[in-house]
């Protein structure tokens, strides 16, 4: 993907102050902030670049929020990239039938700027200073799912976790069949069972049908969901041999043993409230809710910790 870079050589970073802003634009300037730092757009900075701000009306009365970065431009070092000529380019429409435009919401918001760059587009608000943050993020494109039958609920979560990637492949195969892809499991058996020398009944089917698509499997460890999905493993030992030899090589299975379980708690409420009082980040947030149903300004959370702030 092409990253924006701004160069501007060896001059020294410009800093600019905050421009004093109307009093009835001061809230809307808070919102636009922070619906930007909600939506990943910008973070916080402390580098030595600033430039000011500028709220544009829109044709209908919205706010256009804005960044003047003419001084920085004036020490930018401009591109020489040479343009195509517009008569060779209308030339190379000649016999086509269709022609395609894709317009952006803030569309400048969606260029990836390089890292080492990214503290030169810094704006500067009464909430403290700001940089863009886009970068090449890996972003979910579509989510698929499927409800299982009555006999595929009684699979072991090995067959299970191989139907998902069979129906998940073959859903997708318009955009898969004939290139390179990456599969990122978390259950690692599944590489040792796609190259299994001698596959039989449905697992060699399965096998089969994936034989079409060009992938590589990369395991993606269990840690990295944030999440547990150990109650959803179901014992393979009276399943298939297939699963049962792979839980054996990669150690996916583990006898435990619970000695005692309870269903008392052992914080009663005053020890919760009393807990809650004394911590720096959960105590500013309690006493606003307790003494207004308002939503607090920006001044008023702005010394608190970036923890507080999310809330």
């Amino acid at each position: 993907m092409t990253q924006h870079r701004i160069n501007t050589g060896n001059y020294p970073p410009i800093k600019q102050y905050p421009r004093r802003l109307p009093l009835a634009k001061k809230e809307e300037a808070e919102r636009l902030v922070k619906e930007m730092v909600d939506n990943g757009i910008i973070e916080e900075s402390s580098g030595l670049w600033a430039s000011p701000i500028v709220l544009v009306k829109k044709k209908d009365g919205s706010t256009r929020f804005c960044v003047d970065y003419r001084k920085l431009n004036e020490i930018t070092i401009k591109d020489n990239y040479p343009l195509p000529r517009i008569d060779d380019t209308l030339d190379a429409l000649n016999g086509s039938q269709w022609f395609s435009t894709l317009d952006l919401k803030s569309g400048y918001w969606q260029v990836e700027i390089q890292p080492e760059d990214k503290e030169k587009t810094a704006f500067t608000t009464v909430q403290g200073l700001w940089q863009f943050k886009i970068g090449n993020e890996v972003c979910v494109i579509a989510y698929f799912s499927k409800s299982l039958g009555k006999p595929e609920r009684n699979y072991c979560v090995t067959r299970k976790e191989l139907l998902a990637i069979v129906k998940s492949i073959e859903h997708f195969h318009h955009y898969l069949y004939g290139r390179k892809f990456l599969l990122r499991t978390h259950y690692a058996s599944l590489r040792w069972l796609l190259n299994f020398r001698e596959p039989e009944g449905q697992i060699a089917r399965w096998i089969q049908r994936l034989q079409d698509y060009d992938f590589e499997i990369e395991n993606r460890k269990g840690t990295s969901y944030g999440k547990a999905d150990a109650l959803s493993r179901k014992p393979c030992k009276k399943c298939c041999k297939h699963c049962t030899n792979a839980e054996k090589k990669f150690g996916m299975e583990t006898d435990i043993s619970v000695k005692v379980l309870t269903t008392e708690d052992a914080w009663s409420s005053s020890e919760v409230q009393k807990t809650q009082l004394e911590d720096s980040t959960i105590r500013p947030i309690l006493e606003k809710k307790l003494n207004s149903e308002d939503r607090p300004s920006w001044q008023e959370i702005s010394p608190e910790s970036p923890a507080t702030k999310q809330y």
